[in-house]
């Protein structure tokens, strides 16, 4: 009988499984301990080398997102104008330049509402680090919002890119980043692949301001997807994704690492049910002979895309979505 103890909470008993690379269809064999404690999903046996599986042109967080735009109008009277108009568009504030809003809009501004409650960001001047950034898809969209203190760091990056003088995306591990303070510190999608779940954490809690807030968006196991999927969890991702933790083993590795999570938000949408589904009929995400990700019409009837939608908002309902953002600060 194997043995293993959690990585979370030390725990030896649970169940295990076993996982197949599905999203390219390279196969293999990867073993999965499910802790009965905490609930953390997590590879026991990691590859001694992850690269193969984040093929170069075909992954997608480092998918080429093209040259840096660079902004005209920020400098002068109309960068000002600027400045505040976007500021009314993300911060709702200040009150008086909603007016720009109305006569030089900037809908594409008008998603980023809302994402930064629970955060101390009001400024674009802020120091803000996305962690994990790949080609830094996410920061762009921030600098193109006029953000100008933007850091990204991701080890696997070919090469470090500029976004503006102040603003810089580095091929480097987050230990590169000694010395420095961040008001927002943003993991999408990032701590899953990540070895060393309470060390990375410390190194989180060091990096943020006093009153800083980091927020950590990752898919997890509960009673939802991953109970009806299993090991075909598009999630899952195996082996890609070291762990996947249960709001309860996170809630503790944020605690070991002198962290307090203080809100969370159900934010997974429809996606994994589609991705997970074409697993269910042995279809790979990617379609190697088409060289692109799977268009989910051409798999799925309108009725099946709303069952999916439907599915999503049952177990968000029932707080059993399979992606969470936390929100993170140092405890006092």
């Amino acid at each position: 009988m194997k043995t293993y103890e959690c990585r979370i909470c030390s725990h030896r008993e649970g169940t295990w499984h076993e996982a197949g690379e599905r999203m390219f269809n390279f196969g293999g064999s990867y073993p999965y301990f499910e802790c009965a404690q905490c609930g953390c999903l997590q590879l026991t046996e990691v590859p001694t080398d992850l690269s193969p599986f984040y093929p170069a042109g075909k992954y997608y967080s480092f998918s080429s997102p093209g040259p840096v735009h660079q902004h005209s109008e920020a400098t002068g009277l109309r960068g000002w104008i600027a400045r505040h108009r976007n500021r009314a568009e993300v911060f709702g504030k200040p009150f008086w330049a909603r007016l720009l809003t109305k006569v030089w809009p900037r809908p594409d501004l008008r998603p980023w509402r809302g994402y930064f409650d629970h955060t101390p960001i009001q400024r674009f001047d802020q120091p803000i680090l996305d962690i994990g950034c790949g080609g830094g898809a996410l920061l762009r969209r921030l600098h193109d919002a006029l953000f100008t203190n933007l850091t990204g760091v991701d080890p696997f990056l070919a090469a470090d890119i500029a976004l503006s003088p102040t603003s810089h995306i580095h091929a480097k591990p987050l230990e590169f980043l000694t010395g420095r303070s961040f008001d927002f510190i943003m993991m999408n999608d990032s701590l899953e692949h990540m070895p060393d779940q309470i060390g990375t954490l410390k190194t989180v809690g060091r990096l943020l301001s006093a009153d800083g807030v980091c927020v950590i968006k990752i898919p997890v196991v509960s009673d939802g997807p991953w109970k009806r999927y299993g090991v075909r969890w598009v999630e899952l991702d195996a082996p890609r994704h070291l762990f996947l933790h249960s709001k309860r083993s996170m809630r503790l590795a944020a605690e070991k690492a002198g962290m307090e999570v203080f809100h969370t938000w159900n934010s997974g949408d429809y996606f994994p049910y589609i991705a997970s589904e074409l697993y269910l009929k042995d279809i790979p995400l990617y379609d190697d002979e088409k060289k692109c990700y799977r268009n989910r019409e051409a798999h799925f009837t309108p009725a099946e895309l709303e069952q999916f939608r439907k599915w999503t908002n049952e177990d968000a309902a029932r707080d059993e979505s399979g992606h969470v953002d936390f929100y993170l600060r140092r405890k006092a």
